[in-house]
């Protein structure tokens, strides 16, 4: 595939694309149903062309699917998943009444949780 190729395959599906968008479909899949239509192109020209292409689109998309949050990839691991809502009970510092100030009391406040 030359240069440039995937771009201007994608420019004459812009409409299927805005389509598949509004209908929450996964990159995957969009890119599955273009292979059915005989438009062969990788995950990452797809996303490339949405990015910076269809915008808008696809922020919207982004905003209201809330696809690529790590609170939504099911892929995770069950260890990962341990991990980051262990991290994301801890909380920052600076929500407590008490301020951190030094190396010390910064160890101390890992050591209790």
């Amino acid at each position: 595939m030359s240069k440039g190729h995937a771009r201007i395959a994608l420019h004459s599906k812009r409409d299927f694309l805005s389509e598949s968008l509004m209908a929450y479909k996964t990159l995957q899949e969009i890119r599955d149903c273009l292979a059915n239509d005989g438009v062969t192109i990788s995950l990452s020209s797809l996303y490339r062309f949405l990015v910076n292409d269809m915008k808008e689109e696809y922020e919207i998309y982004l905003r209201i699917a809330g696809r690529g949050l790590i609170r939504n990839r099911s892929g995770l691991d069950a260890t990962v998943q341990r991990e980051l809502s262990r991290v994301e009970g801890v909380g920052l510092p600076v929500a407590r009444k008490e301020s951190i100030s030094n190396p010390v009391e910064l160890y101390k406040f890992f050591k209790n949780r």
